[in-house]
């Protein structure tokens, strides 16, 4: 209910890992209504995907380096 009060986009993420520990993506595993209607998903078919299935550009990305710094770092950053 927290996360549907808000009207800003939000949404939680588990990192994805390969072999050597890297993140090499982020599955969605949380979001709120208008995460879901910018998407235009419902989330039974958000949640499990990656972001970068959604958005393959944001792989090579500064915003994607900010994601990674934050799970490796544990320091949060407010993006807008």
């Amino acid at each position: 209910r927290l996360l549907d009060a808000t009207q800003a986009a939000m949404a939680f993420y588990d990192p994805v890992r390969d072999r050597s520990g890297q993140i090499v993506d982020f599955r969605f595993t949380m979001a709120n209504w208008a995460t879901l209607d910018t998407l235009g998903l419902s989330a039974d078919a958000l949640y499990g995907r990656t972001i970068t299935e959604l958005n393959p550009p944001l792989r090579h990305s500064p915003d994607f380096a900010q994601y990674v710094a934050v799970v490796e770092t544990g320091q949060s950053v407010v993006m807008e």
